[in-house]
């Protein structure tokens, strides 16, 4: 009889060790939260035709990230995104990447770092002026944008995504 109280004795030691540890475990799953994926446009949003340096600093729980998975600048002229060109970054310093692009002609442009880093993904808009454009111009290449970010969203089954958005922010999870 002793024999079976001492072997159950310790089987209510062990078990209650087992819910210790649970215990432990779930504190620092809690700990360990999921900081989102950030990505902040750092390229000028007016200039003058030429050779410019498109740049996009990339950080996650307020930390540098200079390990993303992929890295590629997207950049088109308004109204003409099935014209636009991906371009791989060229440098990586303190979480900010770069590469040079040259805007010929003066237009509205839009630039979009496409960024995958740490199993997430995100990819804001910057709207870019180059040279002398005039306001009427700007307003319709933004209808524009409008008009093909709805057309994406539709295509893609996620309603019209635009609701909160604003020109120059991005989204995550695509």
């Amino acid at each position: 009889m002793k024999k079976l109280l001492a072997l159950g004795a310790f089987g209510l030691l062990l078990a209650g060790c087992g819910a210790e540890e649970e215990r432990a475990d779930s504190a620092s799953a809690a700990e360990q939260e999921v900081h989102p994926l950030e990505v902040e446009v750092l390229t000028e949003a007016a200039g003058e035709p030429g050779e410019w340096t498109l740049e996009a600093y990339v950080s996650q729980g307020g930390e540098a990230v200079d390990d993303a998975d992929e890295v590629k600048f997207e950049v088109f002229e308004a109204g003409k995104k099935d014209e636009s060109v991906k371009i791989d970054y060229a440098n990586v310093e303190d979480g900010v990447y770069s590469v040079e692009h040259t805007f010929a002609e003066e237009g509205v442009y839009y630039f979009i770092p496409h960024v995958t880093a740490r199993g997430m993904h995100t990819m804001p808009t910057q709207q870019v002026i180059v040279g002398d454009v005039s306001a009427e111009e700007i307003r319709a290449a933004e209808e524009a944008m409008a008009k093909a970010k709805e057309k994406e969203a539709m295509k893609n089954g996620h309603g019209s995504g635009m609701e909160g958005m604003e020109s120059g922010e991005g989204h995550s999870g695509n």
